[in-house]
């Protein structure tokens, strides 16, 4: 059992032969185990949130209110994703958690997190191609890849509003902070939902590896 695990994290066969995919495998993969219907939801929920703003449909939606329940919901995916790893020890918690951490450090407005943000993106994913083989099992499940898509995807729609992409929109000047504001919380919801359930993919469904 030891050897297997200790093999897990090695790159390379007994033979020299590196089992490392490329990127593009690993992404061409990933896409193919997201349920595409899920992807309709973020712009269909900012859309929604656009037109009940502009008409007065929901008064509640200020941001100041948002940002508190973003700052409390990402800290509360933070503490599942944290538990989930003392009780699994499973490398894919401690990615997850890291990737948890670098959000809530954009949150609470540290200096330099609001470009910092994307660069630990990059990082993590980097690490998740880097250490595929640990994360693998969690990476081939269709649940974890298609919560881990609409997360990084209602966080973008978030961004457009930031950057005033949508100022051809009429009213944009009205919903804009709200909105965005409530998509980054709906991308911790869905983080928080995904530390929740994320579970290994069943041994038919797993991620192939290289030979």
């Amino acid at each position: 059992m030891a050897d297997q695990q200790s093999s897990q994290g090695d790159h390379k066969t007994q033979d020299g032969h590196d089992t490392r995919p490329d990127m593009k495998t690993l992404v061409v993969g990933a896409i193919k185990r997201i349920y595409l219907p899920a992807m309709l939801v973020p712009p269909l929920l900012t859309a929604a949130l656009a037109v009940g703003v502009c008409a007065g449909l929901l008064p509640w939606l200020q941001e100041a209110t948002m940002e508190t329940a973003a700052l409390v919901v990402v800290a509360l995916a933070l503490a599942v994703g944290l538990v989930r790893l003392a009780l699994t020890r499973e490398p894919y918690f401690l990615w997850l958690s890291t990737l948890i951490v670098v959000l809530l450090c954009r949150e609470i407005h540290f200096a330099g997190t609001s470009a910092g943000v994307y660069v630990g993106f990059a990082g993590m994913l980097a690490v998740a191609w880097w250490k595929y083989r640990l994360l693998a099992d969690y990476f081939a499940s269709r649940t974890v890849m298609t919560l881990l898509a609409m997360v990084f995807l209602s966080y973008f729609l978030a961004k457009t509003l930031d950057q005033n992409w949508w100022k051809m929109v009429p009213g944009e000047d009205t919903f804009e902070r709200p909105v965005e504001e409530t998509m980054e919380v709906a991308g911790h919801c869905l983080l928080l939902l995904l530390a929740t359930v994320s579970t290994k993919a069943k041994p038919n469904t797993q991620m192939e590896h290289s030979a």
